[in-house]
């Protein structure tokens, strides 16, 4: 396999990686990892708005 191959496949382990880690940490305290200061602090990302948008609950364990 050539670099841009192995650049895809540690772009994919590294936010798959994430995506299973922010799911089992959300399962596990209740809520996913947000930012604790700034101006998105406590906020979900891009994606809940989404999810919101469908009627559904981005914080809900149907999401999680």
């Amino acid at each position: 396999m050539n670099w841009a191959g192995w650049t895809v496949v540690a772009m994919v382990a590294v936010t798959g990686g994430w995506m299973l880690f922010d799911g089992l940490h959300a399962l596990v305290t209740g809520d996913f990892v947000t930012p604790s200061s700034g101006t998105h602090a406590g906020r979900l990302g891009p994606w809940a708005d989404l999810v919101s948008g469908i009627g559904l609950d981005p914080r809900s364990l149907l999401v999680k």
